[in-house]
């Protein structure tokens, strides 16, 4: 009976370890799985990080190619205004010299008519 019950104790401490020993198994390829998952998830995070990054830095060139275009227009408009303003001038000059023409030729027509 003794050595029955010594054999009982055996068999249930070999279960109880075997049991403790899957328990483990189990938690360590839980532990292991969640690890891959928040790996994972991480990668995930780092492209579309990634990603956006790239979107900001093709939007802040897209801005700064805006700017060089607008300081152009700027510039181009500046120069034609330039023109814009010798031109009047030079029709003023033309105007004046058309109008002391006319008096030149009015005066001398006076003058033949005398």
């Amino acid at each position: 009976l003794g050595r029955a019950n010594e054999r009982d104790t055996i068999e249930q401490e070999r279960r109880e370890g075997e049991n403790a020993r899957k328990n483990l198994e189990a938690r360590l390829e839980k532990s292991i799985k969640q690890s891959e998952e928040r790996e994972t998830e991480r990668a995930a995070v780092l492209v579309q990080f990634a990603d956006l990054q790239q979107a900001v830095e093709r939007e802040q060139e897209k801005k700064r190619r805006a700017r060089q275009e607008t300081e152009r227009e700027r510039e181009a408009r500046g120069v034609l205004e330039g023109k814009v303003h010798e031109s009047e001038k030079a029709l003023q000059v033309l105007r004046a010299n058309l109008t002391q023409v006319e008096s030149e030729r009015t005066t001398e027509r006076q003058e033949r008519e005398k």
